[in-house]
């Protein structure tokens, strides 16, 4: 079906507009009766359009082509034909205006031209522009790209004046350098020594100089620099004062210097002294040392002590073994008293007399001539004994069975005198099963810290029959050795028959210390008992 707008045709020639035209295609028939060969959907035969006109004429035949207002009616009714998919033409043939209508609407199609493609570019026109405008441009960087038409762009550069990159300087060796503003290029500074020329100059101008270091390098004209130093009194170091031994020193502000002082050997004068004043010195170093004032350079001293006192360490008293000391003050020496033994010799005695001796030291030392002592009574022991406890009314060891000659008790005690034991008395009580006759029970005296490892110092035995009735019996020992103060002692019992036993009686504990009553379990002693054993040792001692 082939649509035709009649109406843009009709506007198009009553504007009298002929600014645009379409070309007919070759081929197509020409007037309103003839049919529009479209290339896509030939006709029954090839290049002929066999289709009637609406107003029933009849069909052109061959491919002749229009001319004139009938050309450009085909020419837009092609142009704006809808052909059928199987190729028919149009609505089941042509449908051509008649008259003036048709050739007015082929005026104004062929006027209307082709549709505007054009993409604006941002200065309103359709080239594309090399730099977007109002960017950056220019030689440091302060103009901006501004449109030139519709289809250009121009950069409108500030800047003025000499290139950056250009030499500048006094000597020329720097190179200009954008301004801030991006207008122009100026010099990054100025290129002379300092002192207005070209050649290298050192020290360098405003080099610190000087004696205290308050002076600067000042230009001496343009290739040279002096020093300036507002310091003209002597140079720090310098050597002053009496004695030449101080120094010149730079004040605080650095602007003079003056000597750091006087220094001499406090006398006054320059050589070194060997004892400065002030010095202590003397015998009894209470003196000091003085300033002679002969000499400036020399000290004397003055000490309180007389010349003729001997001087402190030397020796005195009647044997010379003494030495003189100084006075409290400081102000004289003196022997400190008599070197004579205590029986008028000088030999030194080695118990002086009336030092306490004897085994119970309730003897002394006397006099034997001027340089020897003896002991007025060596042994000084007494006979005497010592009840530890007094009960004797309670059983307190359990008597165990064993082979004969086997130790089955222990007794322990602690000596509170020094001395030698004659005997003890315990509180006994004996027991023979099986056994007509008599046994003997040994007693052993033992000194040291436990049974293992004690030394037996008396040995005695008995007939149990003596101990029957159970009482206090006492035990006599050939005389020991002297067992001083505070040894362990071990009355250890042993019997001869193995069915006979001694019981042991004592009590609650009374005396000083805890003795204690043990029994051979096995191989081991263990202690049985809390409670004591009744015990009383007699000796020679120091009662």
């Amino acid at each position: 079906m082939a649509v035709r707008w009649v109406g843009a045709l009709v506007m198009v020639a009553g504007l009298g507009c002929s600014s645009g035209s379409f070309d007919v295609a070759e081929g197509d028939a020409g007037d309103e009766g003839g049919a529009v060969d479209d290339t896509t959907a030939p006709g029954p035969e090839d290049g002929v359009d066999t289709r009637a006109d609406e107003d029933g004429a009849t069909a052109d035949t061959g491919a002749t082509d229009d001319t004139g207002a009938d050309a450009l009616a085909d020419t837009l009714a092609d142009t704006f034909a809808v052909d059928a998919p199987d190729g028919d033409a149009g609505d089941g043939g042509a449908t051509t205006d008649v008259g003036a209508d048709a050739t007015d609407a082929r005026a104004d199609v062929t006027d209307a031209g082709a549709p505007d493609t054009c993409v604006k570019n941002a200065c309103g026109g359709c080239t594309a522009l090399a730099h977007a405008p109002e960017s950056i441009c220019g030689r440091c960087g302060a103009g901006r790209w501004k449109c030139s038409g519709g289809d250009a762009v121009v950069c409108e550069d500030p800047f003025t004046g000499p290139l950056p990159g250009s030499a500048c300087g006094t000597c020329s060796t720097l190179l200009r350098i954008c301004a801030p503003d991006g207008k122009s290029a100026v010099c990054p500074g100025d290129d002379h020594n300092g002192c207005g020329g070209c050649s290298a100059v050192s020290p360098a101008k405003d080099t610190v100089c000087g004696t205290c270091g308050s002076g600067k390098y000042v230009c001496d004209g343009t290739t040279a620099t002096r020093c300036a130093d507002p310091v003209t009194t002597p140079a720090s170091g310098t050597a002053c004062g009496t004695c030449g031994l101080d120094k010149y020193v730079c004040a605080t502000d650095k602007l003079s210097t003056s000597c750091s002082g006087n220094t001499h050997n406090g006398c006054g004068g320059c050589t070194t002294l060997t004892n400065l004043p002030g010095k202590v010195c003397g015998k009894c170093s209470s003196g000091k040392y003085e300033c002679d004032p002969s000499n400036k350079n020399a000290t004397v001293c003055n000490d309180p002590v007389p010349t003729t006192s001997p001087p402190p360490g030397s020796a005195c008293g009647s044997c010379g073994t003494l030495k003189i000391q100084c006075a409290t003050d400081g102000r004289s020496t003196y022997c400190p008293g008599n070197d004579l033994n205590g029986c008028g010799g000088c030999v030194v005695l080695p118990n002086p007399p009336l030092t306490a001796c004897g085994i119970c030291l309730t003897s002394t030392y006397t006099c034997d001539g001027t340089n020897a002592t003896y002991c007025t009574k060596l042994d000084d022991r007494t006979i005497g004994d010592e009840t530890f406890y007094a009960t004797a009314t309670t059983q307190v060891s359990a008597a165990t069975e064993g082979a004969p000659g086997t130790a089955t008790e222990l007794l322990a005690f602690t000596m509170q005198r020094t001395g030698a034991i004659t005997a003890i008395s315990l509180g006994l009580q004996y027991k023979v099963e099986l056994s007509e006759y008599d046994a003997a029970v040994t007693f052993r005296l033992l000194k040291g810290t436990s049974p293992a490892t004690a030394t037996v110092i008396g040995t005695t035995s008995v007939l149990g029959s003596t101990f029957a009735a159970g009482s206090i019996h006492k035990i006599v020992f050939p005389t020991t050795e002297i067992v001083p103060k505070g040894a362990r002692i071990w009355i250890e019992l042993t019997k001869s028959e193995p069915y006979m036993e001694v019981y042991v009686l004592g009590g609650p504990a009374t005396g000083p210390a805890h003795l204690g009553v043990w029994n051979k379990i096995g191989t081991a002693w263990t202690e049985v008992t809390t409670l004591d054993p009744y015990l009383r040792v007699w000796g020679n001692g120091c009662y």
